[in-house]
């Protein structure tokens, strides 16, 4: 089962706007989506995906398209490692899988690597067996600090971005240069819009919208049993997906929770903190 959580600490962009013919494919040399995550200190984050097989984002048939996810972080009115990564259990960092940028310092070059989060200490900060980011920049000055990289969509052995349904995403803000403890984090969910040269934005995927459970599928009425005690049959469905997502975290937004319980996972249930 693949996952979609997401770690990001600073961002900028150029707005990708849905156009045709030349002007669109130059947009997609830009960035889209940009979204503040703080404002003090004021931090953004904006992107750009664009797939390998752009035919591929309607085909029911293919749950995860390929392709590359650049992200660019801006951090205004502070300095400090800003970073970016997933995590299995939305809401915390570990385990977490994590792209961290630190500035360049008196001693040492820029450095903007993929992390492995086993534990909230150092020790459960380590450098991944496999490094895959491309363009990556890490820079600094007096009023900005901005981490920029491209990373594949799907990665075998890493947790996957889904362009067909929202994304959980958390972010943290380093209160130094050198890797430690962070001064801010948060969490956010968001769309991740697909720019397609030549085109622009795409509209985000539709699928035929699934039926409500009935009254035969969802369970049998109450039960009292001799010793006064009360059976019910049904399906289990958690507080968190009723009431703050609406929908099953880990099948997307065309899976209410009311609505299709029966679709609900062991892994969302017992695997997922918040859950």
């Amino acid at each position: 089962m693949r996952y979609s959580f997401l770690t990001l600490f600073a961002a900028t962009s150029l707005l990708c706007k849905s156009a045709a013919g030349d002007d669109a494919m130059d947009e997609c040399m830009g960035l889209s989506g940009t979204l503040q995550l703080e404002s003090n200190p004021l931090l953004e984050f904006s992107y750009k995906v664009v797939l390998d097989d752009p035919e591929e984002y309607n085909d029911a048939a293919i749950a995860f398209p390929n392709g590359d996810l650049t992200a660019e972080l801006v951090l205004h009115r502070g300095g400090g490692w800003i970073g970016m990564g997933m995590s299995k259990d939305f809401f915390q960092m570990i385990p977490g899988e994590v792209v961290i940028g630190l500035p360049a310092s008196d001693n040492s070059s820029p450095s903007i690597m993929q992390y492995d989060l086993s534990a909230k200490l150092g020790s459960g900060v380590n450098a991944a067996g496999s490094q895959t980011l491309t363009d990556t920049e890490c820079v600094q000055n007096s009023t900005h600090t901005i981490l920029t990289f491209t990373q594949r969509l799907v990665q075998d052995g890493r947790l996957s971005f889904d362009v067909k349904n929202p994304n959980n995403f958390i972010y943290a803000i380093g209160s130094s240069n050198t890797l430690g403890y962070h001064q801010r984090k948060g969490t956010f969910t968001t769309d991740l819009r697909v720019c397609e040269p030549g085109t622009g934005l795409l509209p985000i995927p539709t699928t035929p919208p699934i039926s409500p459970i009935t009254p035969s599928k969802s369970g049998k009425e109450p039960v009292e049993l001799e010793d006064g005690s009360i059976c019910v049959e049904g399906y289990i469905m958690d507080k968190w997906c009723i009431e703050t997502s609406g929908y099953l975290l880990d099948k997307g937004r065309n899976f209410p929770t009311l609505e299709t319980a029966d679709q609900h996972s062991v892994h969302c249930l017992a695997d997922v903190g918040v859950c």
